[in-house]
């Protein structure tokens, strides 16, 4: 037996591929134009679109990348007129606790 051969795969099979992604391409190029060749211009975009939480530009903030969840500090003053005095009993988690646990928890 000959080994001396290299066993190549039939060229046919990656010449149709090749032909048919090439004739997709002469087809749309007409319509579409060619493609970009990079994102210019979109930093200064970015900078200047409002925050979705404060209404202040992107580029006033610091996004903090340290920790594994992305940290939105904004330049925007607290409005403590929103928050509301809670004094009532929270539970393990943090959050208020319901009425029925309430009682419970008043009983001890």
């Amino acid at each position: 037996m000959d080994t001396s051969k290299k066993t190549q795969p039939d060229p046919g099979h990656n010449g149709r591929l090749v032909r048919s992604a090439a004739w997709v391409d002469r087809k749309l190029t007409p319509v579409f134009g060619p493609p970009p060749l990079g994102p210019y211009g979109i930093e200064e975009e970015h900078a200047a679109a409002p925050c979705p939480v404060c209404g202040h530009p992107m580029g006033e903030h610091v996004i903090d990348h340290s920790t594994p969840n992305a940290i939105l500090n904004c330049p925007a003053p607290i409005d403590r007129s929103l928050e509301h005095e809670n004094s009532s009993p929270l539970d393990e988690l943090g959050m208020p606790l319901r009425e029925p646990r309430r009682s419970r928890a008043n009983a001890r």
